[in-house]
């Protein structure tokens, strides 16, 4: 039986550590680990769950037009597409992202010729090489979109997985961008968030609690701090 998790049932409580059981996971930062060519990689190597690394850019026309997307989860690790040396006939040098409409980035090719795939593609393709499990990690470049926006599309992902049988969780880093917004938008769709604390933060109970979780991690490696009340 596949081993599940599940958002809390009192949200308010503390979050848990999440089970060890998660902890091995195919993760592979470079271009040769996105797309569809890192998931076969991954079950190359005896692997059934993966780390996803996802940014964002924009719909384009058409699919803002046909489904009143104004943006779309795909699959990268950073934000840009310099660091990788994603190229295509019309983007060359370092461009954000989020600049680029999904048409434009469906184009981009690594040097190995690897391609970027939206995150609901990359579900899909997880669940036909027989994972069970994807650990998404939602970087700081899905915080240009409006936090009903990025609701949506986690949702979007969460319908796909449930029909192919796939279970999903969404990771995020406490140390690049806005981590609470990404943690209140997969709340709010019903996902299972999960907190990665780095470089030893302080966090406030009061504001994460009622949207986190689980966390990942040393227990050590963060500390919860509770608003005083007046007398």
């Amino acid at each position: 039986m596949t081993r599940r998790l599940a958002p809390r049932a009192h949200p308010a409580a503390a979050p848990e550590r999440i089970p060890d059981w998660t902890n091995r996971f195919f993760h592979n930062d470079d271009p040769s680990g996105a797309g569809f060519h890192g998931l076969a990689l991954g079950r190359d190597h005896g692997y059934t769950n993966a780390d996803i690394n996802v940014n964002a850019c924009k719909a384009g026309k058409v699919l803002q037009l046909l489904l009143g997307l104004v943006g779309v989860l795909i699959n990268t690790h950073w934000i840009d597409t310099g660091h990788d040396h994603w190229r295509s006939a019309a983007v060359k040098g370092n461009v954000k992202l989020r600049t680029l409409t999904w048409p434009q980035v469906r184009k981009l090719r690594s040097p190995g010729g690897f391609r970027i795939r939206r995150i609901n593609q990359i579900i899909r393709r997880a669940a036909k090489l027989g994972y069970t499990h994807l650990e998404l990690e939602l970087k700081d470049g899905v915080d240009w979109l409006p936090h009903k926006v990025l609701v949506a599309l986690i949702r979007s992902a969460e319908r796909v997985a449930a029909a192919v049988g796939i279970e999903i969780y969404w990771k995020t880093l406490s140390d690049i961008g806005n981590p609470l917004k990404r943690v209140k938008a997969v709340h709010a769709a019903g996902g299972v968030a999960v907190l990665l604390p780095r470089d030893h933060p302080h966090l406030s109970a009061d504001e994460w609690w009622p949207h986190l979780d689980y966390f990942r991690g040393d227990p050590d490696d963060i500390t919860w701090t509770h608003a005083k009340k007046a007398a």
